[in-house]
């Protein structure tokens, strides 16, 4: 997960990035990877549905799991 990273959205929502992390997004999605693992994961199919997640380590799926759960808290909020 280092400067730019491309990631695939298959079917079953799998995300899959090139730095063999696996990650599980909510329907279509696009992923950043910048500098020190920072993932931004947007939710095309929720609209204003953005959230931020630091990823340490070795980029562990939790991360992202994390940035997803509080994606959808907050679009059902609104």
């Amino acid at each position: 997960c280092i400067s730019m990273c491309v990631c695939l959205c298959i079917s079953m929502c799998a995300y899959l990035c090139i730095s063999v992390c696996v990650y599980l997004c909510i329907s279509m999605c696009v992923c950043l990877c910048i500098s020190i693992c920072v993932y931004l994961c947007v939710d095309l199919c929720i609209s204003m549905c953005v959230c931020v997640s630091l990823c340490v380590s070795v980029c562990v799926s939790l991360c992202v799991s994390i940035c997803v759960y509080i994606c959808v808290s907050i679009c059902v909020s609104v």
